[in-house]
């Protein structure tokens, strides 16, 4: 279809356009550094409740995983 068809009428574009003004949030070298803080702590949980799990569950020992995962292949 050609760009300059007339098929399909114009597309009025002003109801796409978000009215509100634009936030300008700073971000400081404090927030990125809070950031990653905050994300380090949260993965450490996960480690932490992952590691509990596998605890709480026992663990396999390596070398009897690899057997047994490469007898079914």
């Amino acid at each position: 279809m050609e760009c300059n068809s007339t098929i399909i009428d114009q597309v009025d574009f002003s109801q796409w356009i978000d009215q509100e003004p634009r936030l300008k949030l700073p971000i400081t070298k404090a927030t990125l550094e809070k950031a990653i803080r905050l994300g380090a702590e949260h993965a450490k949980r996960l480690n932490d409740a992952e590691a509990a799990r596998i605890s709480r569950q026992g663990c396999i020992p390596c070398c009897l995983f690899f057997t047994t995962s490469f007898r079914k292949l």
